[in-house]
């Protein structure tokens, strides 16, 4: 746990990236603090990602500083949106709703962030954001979406696979890379959903069911 926690001062962007990722996932509240200080990371996509991993902690010492940060850097109060309500104490959740009326938008429940249901998702995605794809179940099929041009396909191909990985049906490694990968993608719901997906195909839930 603590080269993990040192590599969030990694010189690579990528590398603190994807330290910040594994941090949410472990839920280690030991990493709290040090991923509040990468709330002022220099790289954007950084500080996107500690804001999610806080909020995959789910402790209420993050509150003041999401909401801070939020101040500092509009392009993270998405994000920091979906982090309180994951925390859902009283004042995340008195926080998270302010934010929302500052965007000029109900308050929404967080699985809506991940399904796309968010004006700005809308614009991109169209009317089927709101209902959720229909898409394959197969694997190989959705792995080409990842790669497109598009990002309504990549953003398509990310959800399918959380699905598999939701209906229980995922034990493959095949997807972990390139989901890693759009967590540098040019696009927030594409992004957002590759966290999402991440989360939901994470190996070491299916690896201690065997064991």
């Amino acid at each position: 746990m603590r080269q993990l926690i040192e590599s969030l001062g990694d010189d690579s962007a990528d590398v603190r990236l994807a330290v910040g990722w594994a941090l949410g996932e472990i839920k280690d509240t030991r990493a709290i603090d040090p991923l509040i200080r990468s709330l002022d990371d220099p790289d954007p996509l950084v500080r996107e990602m500690a804001v999610l991993a806080l909020g995959e902690i789910e402790h209420p010492d993050a509150v003041t500083d999401l909401s801070d940060a939020a101040e500092r850097y509009p392009g993270l109060r998405e994000p920091v949106i979906w982090a309180l309500g994951e925390i859902d104490n009283r004042r995340a959740l008195d926080l998270r709703r302010s934010l929302c009326e500052d965007l000029g938008r109900h308050d929404r429940d967080n699985q809506q962030v991940w399904a796309g249901d968010l004006p700005l998702r809308k614009s991109l995605f169209g009317p089927r954001a709101a209902r959720g794809y229909d898409v394959s179940d197969d694997l190989d099929e959705l792995l080409d979406d990842l790669r497109s041009g598009d990002p309504a396909t990549r953003h398509r191909g990310a959800f399918g696979i959380g699905l598999l990985g939701v209906k229980d049906d995922l034990r493959t490694l095949a997807p972990v890379e390139p989901l890693l990968g759009l967590l540098s993608d040019s696009d927030p719901a594409v992004r957002a959903m590759a966290v999402w997906s991440l989360d939901e195909i994470n190996p070491s839930r299916w690896r201690r069911a065997r064991s």
